[in-house]
């Protein structure tokens, strides 16, 4: 019978030696320093994203302002040119700018009109002057059990005084009435 011959058997310290060895070039050939910098890259490049996204949302923030002034401004412009070309409407007695010394009259006439019931109280007057012209501010306070009348009252005032435009408004409902203070604002030219 033959024999096969056996490998020869490490000794213990031989085996260890040897699996060392082997860990330390395993080591050697996996380059973890590529695995660290681009983990590095990677982080920079979300940071840079971050910062990207903050810039484009406060861009937009300004882009969209500067739409909404430039809008603003246009609307201003067309009620100038408006103003500017305008003849005077034939229930206009003074001419658009000049100062009205029957407003309050008018302005009873036209609550009237647009179906108030109670009387138009006196406005609170605040008048402005800047140079050669002349703001007034007419604050009125006024109440109604229904709306409508309220809310016609505004827009024949508009409509029918020229160069009167509403300043602000505010519209309360109370028990059985609506409250609604109106501050209409007047240019015209000072003394």
């Amino acid at each position: 019978m033959s024999e096969t011959p056996r490998p020869p058997t490490l000794s213990e310290d031989d085996r260890f030696a040897l699996a060392a060895r082997a860990d330390a070039t395993e080591r050697t050939n996996r380059p973890r320093w590529l695995i660290g910098v681009a983990g590095v890259l990677l982080a920079i490049a979300m940071a840079y994203l971050l910062f990207a996204f903050g810039a484009r949302g406060a861009a937009e923030n300004s882009r969209r302002q500067a739409a909404s002034q430039v809008r603003t401004i246009k609307g201003l412009l067309q009620q100038i040119e408006a103003l500017e070309s305008a003849e005077p409407s034939a229930n206009a007695a003074v001419p658009i700018g000049e100062r009205l010394p029957d407003l309050l009259s008018r302005m009873e006439s036209i609550a009237r009109r647009a179906g108030l019931t109670d009387a138009l109280p006196i406005p609170r007057e605040t008048p402005s002057e800047n140079g050669a012209l002349r703001s007034v501010k007419y604050e009125y306070t006024m109440r109604d059990p229904r709306i409508a009348p309220l809310l016609r009252f505004v827009e024949y005032a508009q409509a029918d005084v020229p160069a009167l435009r509403v300043q602000s408004i505010l519209i309360k409902p109370n028990r059985d009435r609506w409250e609604m203070t109106v501050a209409f604002l007047r240019w015209d030219r000072g003394a």
